[in-house]
């Protein structure tokens, strides 16, 4: 835990790599619950519409796989840190044979999409949502019980983003994702605002980047530390209701 700049109080960033929403919450129920926390700030979004995209329910997810790796975790921080980064950096540099090797050397799943075997219908979509939306309203109140004040928070995206794409962020797009997972992503994002906005302190983030030109995204998701800043002074001004 550290006292954050912008927040200016005590922080800590209990996200894991891969994580759906359900496994947000399992984190908190089984690991976390006793701790004194005041806020909770869940962003999510993106990772439940590639597990959707694969044709997994939102019960498809096995917890006890979850709570296996959480404890991997817990007792070699440090090493499965550098792990975590180490692939970060092959994402990074485009190294896709070198991850899959390595990734399969350490035993871990990796859920390679075939965009030629998947279908997917708005069905399924709206039957995700639901779940989540579900999952939601039960967490948000057992965080009322406990008087923590939870914030939701709908991820950007650089499928969903309507920012002046830069140089690189075109080159992704067109040479890393197919139509269909694009317009996939767009009708899942939708349904699932479409769900959430009903939600105390839920904020959508997706077009938080719009008045950027520079390269904000260096993948579908992830940002660097100019997007990551300006997230975060977003999401203040957000819960100060200053923005």
């Amino acid at each position: 835990m550290k006292k954050n700049k912008i927040f200016k109080s005590n922080q800590r960033n209990n996200s894991l790599r891969t994580n759906i929403l359900k496994q947000h919450i399992s984190l908190f129920n089984n690991y976390l619950s006793n701790s004194s926390f005041k806020k909770i700030f869940l962003v999510f979004g993106f990772n439940d519409m590639s597990n959707c995209f694969q044709g997994k329910n939102y019960d498809d997810i096995r917890l006890d796989i979850f709570h296996k790796k959480i404890n991997k975790i817990y007792q070699n921080p440090i090493k499965e840190s550098l792990i975590i980064i180490f692939f970060k950096v092959l994402d990074y540099l485009k190294l896709g044979k070198q991850k899959k090797f390595l990734t399969n050397f350490y035993k871990k799943n990796i859920n390679n999409e075939n965009n030629n075997s998947i279908n997917f219908s708005l069905d399924s979509i709206k039957k995700y949502c639901d779940d989540i939306y579900i999952n939601l309203i039960n967490f948000s109140n057992i965080c009322k019980i406990k008087n923590i004040k939870l914030h939701v928070i709908l991820q950007p995206s650089l499928l969903t983003s309507s920012k002046e794409k830069s140089p690189y962020e075109k080159a992704y797009l067109k040479n890393n994702l197919t139509e269909k997972k694009i317009n996939f992503n767009k009708l899942f994002f939708k349904e699932l605002n479409d769900k959430l906005r009903i939600i105390d302190n839920y904020y959508n983030f997706e077009d938080i980047y719009n008045s950027e030109k520079k390269t904000i995204f260096i993948d579908e998701m992830h940002v660097g530390d100019i997007g990551n800043k300006i997230f975060a002074e977003k999401l203040i001004r957000r819960v100060n209701n200053k923005f």
